[in-house]
């Protein structure tokens, strides 16, 4: 654990994470941002500082930049050319990050995903 306290630890170990997480840190890059801030791995997940860390996320999230979700399964990116099982509705809108991948930004996705009905979501 004490090694992914160094910087640049998650450069080294990328392979390693899930691809959503792997998707965000290409996207930090493409805005050229610095720093990239994944609740997964930046809090305690058991145990009692898990709660205390949580009572703090306002402070986290109100110097956000912006706020990404995994509100989708297969990450951030799609590849074009590709078959989804999801559909995705004619009033989405794609966003090009990388030769062959995009963003997808779908209302309906959004709004019928579980992030649309949690509490916390809402104090992000």
């Amino acid at each position: 654990m004490s090694s992914m306290l160094a910087p640049n630890a998650l450069k080294r170990n990328t392979s390693q994470l899930p691809a959503v997480i792997q998707h965000a840190i290409e996207l930090t890059g493409n805005i050229r941002e610095r720093y990239l801030w994944v609740d997964r791995l930046c809090i305690v997940q058991y145990g009692p500082q898990k709660q205390s860390e949580c009572m703090r996320m306002d402070e986290i999230y109100s110097g956000a930049y912006v706020t990404m979700i995994a509100a989708a399964e297969g990450g951030l990116f799609r590849n074009y050319g590709k078959t989804s099982k999801r559909s995705v509705n004619k009033t989405s809108h794609k966003y090009k990050m990388s030769h062959d991948a995009c963003i997808i930004r779908c209302h309906q996705e959004l709004t019928l995903s579980r992030w649309s009905n949690r509490a916390w979501t809402y104090q992000e």
